[in-house]
């Protein structure tokens, strides 16, 4: 008697093709494992961005047989053009500035900046051993931008890590204690033990075969978001189908498709943020500023202020994306631009703006308005009624901004000219969503139980971010949370 489920087998194997790259009707179903792999490990890692290579190296440094998938023709993903800003609290630098920290004040604005929606177990996870995985790939080779601190909400506790310094580093680490890397290698399917009802290994698309791929102990998800993906974007967040995306060229949501085959829960999905604040040209992930938050405002084409700048970026970002053509002007004076000029995040951004001729400069507010195509009338009117705020009051009135950023830096009149206005938008860098996980990084179903034998960790997983993103996270979660799903791994 022929079944559905021998009916699928056979057409798939009809076409030369597993069940994994069957048509269709098997596409969300689970995959049968094959009776042999072509090739087995312990470990077999899908991606190799921060996330992945974090997790290879720990895994093969502690005597697993690890294989890492790469559709790409090289590794890196989004984590190889990331700003590399990262929140480490207990650092050399924060020691030597005499900076008071603590790992529970970083977890309190991690939680607040999400809205309490986080995973509190993730949080945790990230926050008890982050400086270690920090003080461990630095020890392998990755190295500091510059030895500037920058402000995060509560603290100075941010800095500038040189990402590709530690991807080379953890792939080193990796290749040294065996791992393979199989680059233009697409994870396609994971395969399942119908016996022991857990992952096994995952089917993969090598130079037009398909290869499968044993892992024994477990398979560790690490492929990346799917911000490049706009049928996922228009079925979870549709207001971000059409915003302008940076981001690793892999990032098509495999990983999470993978997982939801199996039941997965997903995590923070109606959260998804465009980042404020680039240039409305932008190139790359250094295209970006942040005058508004040394001392700016942002108003719109009304030369009106709609938003506290002091809050999180990317909910800025939501605030920009609803006006006139998705644009907010930072309007700024010499004295920020100055600052600007110093800080480590900024001083590329705004010098290259500036010799792109997208930065409009006037000896007054109204010159510098009108440059840009504002009613220089309202803009000075805005800019007064802000200055006079901060001069009688201490804090502004009209939206509640009483620091520069988060609950850090004074604020100050913009009075001194030039003056400077620079138009700007808010990008899609990162989904920041995905795949629901617990504290150990282990893949978590829809009904609450763990997925056997599945791991996820950096973009993919979700959890982390809750309402909105804490900026200068996304690198160091990506490794740290790869390191640990590692670490579980071999605990299993």
């Amino acid at each position: 008697m022929t079944t559905r489920r021998t009916f699928l087998q056979g057409a798939a194997g009809a076409l030369g093709l597993s069940g994994a790259l069957a048509g269709s009707a098997a596409q969300a179903m689970p995959t049968d494992r094959p009776k042999k792999f072509d090739e087995e490990y312990d470990v077999v890692v899908v991606g190799a961005g921060g996330a992945g290579l974090a997790a290879a190296a720990h895994a093969a440094e502690k005597g697993l047989r690890v294989l890492i998938l790469e559709k790409m023709a090289f590794p890196g993903g989004s984590s190889a053009i990331c700003g590399g800003g990262s929140l480490v609290v207990g650092t050399e630098l924060q020691k030597r500035a005499g900076e008071k920290d603590s790992n529970e004040l970083l977890f309190k604005d991690i939680i607040q900046t999400g809205g309490g929606l986080n995973n509190k177990d993730v949080v945790r996870t990230f926050v008890d051993n982050h400086l270690a995985v920090y003080n461990w790939f630095m020890g392998l080779g990755g190295k500091l931008q510059s030895d500037l601190l920058f402000s995060s909400v509560s603290a100075n506790r941010g800095v500038e890590i040189e990402p590709n310094s530690v991807l080379q580093a953890c792939l080193a680490q990796a290749k040294k204690f065996g791992a393979a890397l199989y680059t233009k290698t697409a994870a396609k399917r994971l395969a399942f033990d119908g016996k022991t009802k857990r992952i096994v290994g995952v089917f993969a698309e090598k130079e037009g075969k398909t290869v499968s791929f044993g892992a024994k102990k477990g398979v560790i998800l690490a492929s990346g978001g799917f911000a490049r993906n706009k049928a996922l974007l228009a079925k979870y967040v549709p207001r971000m189908t059409n915003t302008l995306t940076i981001c690793g060229k892999g990032c098509d949501g495999d990983g999470l498709k993978m997982a939801l085959a199996y039941g997965a829960d997903v995590a923070d999905m109606p959260y998804i943020k465009a980042t404020f604040a680039f240039n409305t040209d932008p190139h790359s992930i250094n295209d970006s500023h942040y005058t508004y938050w040394e001392g700016g405002i942002v108003v719109n084409r009304a030369g009106k202020r709609f938003v506290n700048e002091s809050i999180p970026k990317k909910d800025v970002g939501d605030y920009v994306l609803e006006q006139p053509g998705g644009i907010g002007y930072c309007v700024y004076d010499e004295p920020t631009r100055r600052i600007s000029l110093k800080t480590a995040r900024n001083n590329g951004s705004v010098l290259e703006s500036e010799e792109r001729g997208l930065v409009f400069k006037g000896n007054t507010v109204e010159e510098a308005a009108a440059k840009a195509g504002l009613d220089p009338k309202a803009v000075k009117e805005t800019v007064e009624r802000y200055n006079r705020d901060i001069r009688e009051k201490g804090y502004d009135t009209v939206f509640g901004r009483k620091f520069l950023s988060g609950n850090m830096g004074e604020l100050r009149e913009i009075k001194e000219g030039p003056f400077y206005v620079l138009p700007s938008t808010a990008v899609l860098l990162a989904t920041y969503c995905g795949v629901k996980i617990n504290g150990k990084m282990q893949v978590v179903d829809v009904f609450g139980d763990v997925i056997p034998g599945l791991w996820a960790s950096g973009e993919v997983a979700g959890g982390f971010h809750g309402r909105t993103y804490l900026s200068a996270t996304a690198f160091i979660s990506a490794v740290v949370f790869g390191w640990a799903a590692a670490d579980n791994v071999l605990k299993a």
